[in-house]
């Protein structure tokens, strides 16, 4: 039987992940996120244990259930936090987020996978900060024949179908998770380290996600559902942070073996 040092495998990057600034020598990202939409699911415990693949990372229950929470961000500017100064032109990225606790210390860990974008990223960083990154991601914002505000995200793969429209005269009473913004804040920035998936199926990543001027809003008028081949289920809330600081920092990797 392994020790839980040989299990938690990390080769480490120097420095810490407490820096106020991304130090330039680092492996990392900065970027400027202009919105980021996050809408909340509730979903049977089976579906959030299909998708953690770690055997010691529990997904975390809300007072409605366990939840899934399917995140957009449109990155405006990016900047490696290497030597390079190459700066990204903007995109979109989403991603799923399950909030999750390591068994074996405690420690509050945020799990992301199947993430999104809307292009093909070029950059060597890609590799790192999101390795398994599918360039199939549509984003629609506009109105329907109503003239009610939607937001549609799709893959182009199918696993994920994001519809949400503003009914601008009907308000949502409460999230059946969340008793206010408070709440939901406390919940989705519980923990700034997530593991996700490596090129290599034996391990995954460890980022580091640190944000600056993000407030959260709750949009109260918006109502849809998320299609995943997965399942499907109505959207308990919606949640929405405009121009905050984001900075993605890779750690290392872990493996994901309990043995």
């Amino acid at each position: 039987m392994k020790t839980d040092a040989e299990i938690l495998k990390i080769n480490k990057v120097k420095g810490s992940r407490h820096q106020p600034r991304l130090d330039q020598n680092r492996i990392g990202l900065r970027a400027d996120v202009s919105e980021c939409w996050v809408a909340n699911v509730i979903v049977p415990k089976s579906i959030c244990r299909e998708l953690v693949p770690m055997p010691w990372l529990e997904p975390e229950r809300t007072e409605a259930g366990y939840m899934v929470s399917f995140c957009a961000n449109f990155i405006r500017r990016a900047k490696t936090g290497s030597s390079s100064t190459k700066k990204e032109p903007a995109y979109w990225i989403s991603e799923i987020r399950i909030a999750c606790r390591d068994t074996r210390t405690g420690e509050a860990i945020n799990w992301v996978d199947h993430q999104y974008c809307d292009r093909r990223l070029e950059s060597t960083w890609s590799d790192l900060i999101f390795p398994k990154i599918v360039a199939s991601l549509e984003i629609e914002l506009g109105r329907d024949l109503y003239d009610h505000r939607q937001l549609n995200i799709r893959t182009r793969d199918n696993m994920f179908n994001l519809h949400l429209v503003e009914y601008t005269d009907v308000r949502r009473i409460t999230s059946k998770a969340f008793g206010n913004t408070n709440d939901f804040q406390r919940y989705f920035s519980s923990s700034a380290r997530y593991y996700s998936p490596s090129s290599d199926p034996n391990t995954s990543t460890i980022i580091d996600l640190n944000k600056r001027g993000t407030e959260w809003a709750a949009m109260e008028r918006y109502f849809g559902f998320l299609k995943t081949a997965y399942g499907n289920w109505p959207v308990d809330s919606v949640y929405r942070s405009r121009n905050g600081s984001y900075e993605w920092v890779y750690e290392g990797n872990v493996t994901c073996s309990s043995d």
